[in-house]
């Protein structure tokens, strides 16, 4: 209607005419057609699969909702109907919760209802909607109802349907055998021996109903050399166990010793005492999937290759773990804790206490990413310069870390990048030790290759030590740099750090790293040699690389100060500056600064220029009067 030549066909609203759903085909007739007639029409064109829902053709419309809309026999989801037009009072409705043409419930008050389904399976459904004019409209909904089975496990089960407690199945095997997509298994408390490996490549989600205290996958060991679990569907949950004595003696590449996840979620789980002694992830070994909220503690390693605890390879999460007291025994071994790959992550957990005789002792990186992570009291007793709490290789990247009390060559963290720079932002590196390894000198706090980036983080408390009495030197006790190209650090603080020979505080091999906006300072070094900063290239000689800094001695470069930045409360470790520091508004604003946070939370620059170090002095120095 309205210009000559011009046919709109559909339903009026909004504006416009509109058909509802994906139309294929259009035959424009001059008869009246019902909305039924409309319906057969659609369905016997080639495909409607894209086909959701249809409307009769009048000024009232309707839709509804289901909430939720898959669960588990019987199941009870809410409908909810949604109706449009000019008129919506007096509003009946009528409600086919399968479809089938038969109505199952109506009335004036039935806009929201449930329904209970006692079968499984999947189902359209359909409501129709008059109003006190005599208009209706309907609609029908495809698949959007699915009911699933829940199977179960027991140790007293008779092992028959599987249906309920009595007739449960007494291993999970049979039951992930007998299930199909999207349903559920629980799992009654017990010890469940397994002499081969659990595999679930289904969506199933597999529970212990007594949580993993009381429930245990007992791998076979030493009667059998078997992993307890392979989840192996991006959609596979497994939840509340205790997984523990699984013994992968396979060689690598095989990864895992208690668990291996190629896809699928671990959650709520301890996996613990399990073995791998000829490849990696003694507790845990992935290519994808997630694990969170589990405990990952006192599994070993016991050869050449690595991750006492978890080893992951791919695009795989670990997230809200505790992660504590798993080693690698070997000296020629790898990563006592942690070790992760390009697209890992390693987010929100604590890694404390593991151990390693050869390299790394808690995390280590080769392109994944760890974040809000507590990495403390980890041990990497190798002469090497690894790192003893966290390991960053090429693309690797830690972020908001807590990084206290490790030991190693390079005690808190090392960094070395390769194609891809390895970088640490906003970290607190505190307390570690680190020592003369037999690469060259270590580090107590931070060791930087070639391809680094430390930028926003506190370096404090950490102290290097000799590895024999004769060597005058010793590890530096803050921040070590070895390499020779491409090394930054912006925006720390590094304070209170001490050694035993030289260098409390920083020392650059090749006199190579870009410094800009640090304080270094309040570093004590027992030889009395470059107790806030070294450089061996040339010997003695200045920072060839340091703009906008605080330090003493005096470092020439611009915006360069050597007077006392005034830190809060040194005895007590607080390096946050007060208000009078000269180091207060004097540092160099940066790109990067205009959308990052300071160590605090705070935005990085507060007033026109950033202070310098990690932290932003929040209020401006002085007293301002307002006279109204």
């Amino acid at each position: 209607p309205g210009t000559p030549g011009i046919c709109s066909i559909g339903q009026y609203g909004g504006g416009g005419y509109r058909f509802v759903g994906a139309m294929d085909e259009v035959t424009v007739s001059t008869v009246a057609r019902s909305a039924d007639w409309v319906w057969a029409n659609w369905m016997n064109q080639a495909s409607n699969d894209l086909f959701v829902s249809f409307f009769s053709m009048a000024d009232l419309s309707c839709d509804f909702t289901v909430s939720p809309s898959a669960g588990y026999r019987p199941f009870t989801p809410m409908f909810a109907a949604i109706v449009h037009g000019t008129n919506t009072t007096g509003l009946y409705y009528r409600w086919d919760f399968d479809n089938d043409g038969t109505i199952d419930t109506e009335g004036t008050d039935k806009g929201m209802t449930t329904h209970t389904y006692t079968t499984c399976g999947v189902y359209a459904a359909s409501v129709s909607v008059s109003n006190s004019a005599g208009e209706t409209a309907c609609c029908t909904n495809l698949n959007c109802v699915t009911v699933n089975e829940t199977w179960h496990v027991a140790l007293s089960g008779d092992h028959t349907t599987f249906l309920d407690w009595a007739t449960a199945a007494t291993n999970i095997q049979a039951a992930v055998d007998r299930a199909n997509h999207g349903d559920r298994i629980k799992v009654a408390a017990g010890a469940y021996d397994l002499t081969n490996q659990i595999v679930i490549g289904k969506r199933v989600l597999v529970e212990a109903v007594d949580g993993r205290d009381a429930t245990f996958l007992v791998g076979g060991y030493p009667a059998c050399t078997n992993r307890c679990l392979l989840l192996n569907h991006a959609e596979a949950v497994v939840d509340g166990f205790t997984i523990t004595n699984g013994f992968n003696a396979d060689a690598w590449p095989t990864v895992g010793g208690g668990v291996m996840i190629s896809n699928g979620t671990l959650r709520n789980c301890t996996v613990t005492r399990n073995n791998i002694p000829n490849a990696s992830g003694a507790g845990i070994g992935m290519t994808a999937g997630l694990v969170r909220d589990c405990v990952i503690s006192h599994n070993g390693n016991i050869g050449c290759n690595g991750a006492g605890a978890v080893y992951v390879s791919g695009n795989g999460t670990v997230s809200n773990c505790t992660i504590v007291h798993n080693q690698v025994t070997s000296f020629c071994g790898y990563h006592g804790g942690v070790a992760m790959g390009t697209g890992s992550l390693l987010a929100d957990c604590l890694v404390s206490n593991n151990a390693v005789n050869g390299y790394i002792g808690g995390v280590g990186l080769t392109g994944g990413m760890a974040i809000n992570c507590e990495i403390v009291n980890n041990w990497c007793a190798g002469w090497t310069g690894s790192g003893g709490g966290i390991d960053l290789g090429s693309g690797a990247v830690a972020s908001n870390c807590v990084i206290r009390g490790n030991y190693g060559g390079a005690g808190g963290i090392r960094l070395n990048g390769g194609a891809a720079p390895a970088r640490a932002y906003n970290c607190v590196i505190s307390g570690n030790n680190g020592y003369w390894a037999n690469d060259g000198r270590g580090a107590g706090g931070v060791k930087m290759g070639d391809n680094t980036l430390l930028q926003n983080c506190l370096v404090s408390g950490n102290e290097g030590y000799k590895w024999v009495v004769e060597n005058p030197d010793s590890a530096i006790g803050g921040v070590y740099v070895s390499g020779s190209a491409n090394i930054d650090i912006k925006s720390c603080t590094i304070a209170g750090n001490s050694c035993t020979g030289t260098n409390g505080g920083f020392g650059d091999l090749n006199n190579a790293a870009r410094v800009v906006n640090t304080i270094i300072y309040d570093n004590h070094s027992d030889a009395g040699v470059g107790d806030n900063w070294y450089t061996w290239a040339p010997a003695g000689g200045d920072l060839a690389n340091c703009t906008y800094s605080c330090s003493t001695p005096a470092v020439p470069g611009a915006g360069n100060v050597s007077a006392n930045p005034e830190f809060k409360h040194t005895a007590a470790q607080d390096y946050r500056l007060k208000g009078s520091s000269p180091c207060v508004d004097a540092g160099y604003n940066e790109t990067w600064m205009a959308t990052a946070l300071d160590l605090d939370g705070r935005p990085r620059v507060v007033r026109s220029r950033v202070d310098m170090g990690a932290y932003e002095v929040e209020t401006a120095r002085g007293t301002g009067v307002v006279v109204r």
